[in-house]
Formats: C-alpha cells, sequence, structure tokens
C-alpha cells in the first residue's frame, strides 16, 4: 500500500471528514483507500472509500490547481 498525504477537494464522499479543501493522510490499495482527517486525527473519522472514487477526487483537485502531490 502507498502512503499518501496532501490537500484535496471534497464534496460529499466523505462525511466524516467533511467537504471542500482537507488536509487528508491515508493508505492507497489495489481496491481501497482508507483515509482520515489530518488536522483532526481521532478514530471516528476514518473513512473507507473504493479506489474509483478516489480517482475522480484526485481529478476534480487537479482541475481547480490544488497540488495534491
Amino acid at each position: 500500500m502507498a502512503d499518501y498525504k496532501g490537500w484535496v477537494h471534497l464534496e460529499d464522499e466523505l462525511p466524516r471528514i467533511g467537504s471542500g479543501l482537507r488536509l487528508v493522510e491515508g493508505q492507497v490499495g489495489r481496491k481501497w483507500v482508507r483515509l482520515r482527517s489530518a488536522t483532526s486525527p481521532t478514530t471516528s473519522d476514518r473513512s473507507r472509500i473504493h479506489i474509483n472514487i478516489w480517482r475522480k477526487i484526485l481529478r476534480r483537485t487537479e482541475k481547480r490547481g490544488i497540488p495534491w502531490k
């Protein structure tokens, strides 16, 4: 699994983390991405999304000009 930490622009995909510009950290696997908020790391804000949704979030983040890498 690859580790990730960076800014992303979220809509309503991760309700436990929130929406808008968020700093997240997590692990990217083959099928699932496990994320949590980097600003308030509690056990209740962990989420798991499918890799296709993660790629959509990264495309949206790039489109808005936010350097996510």
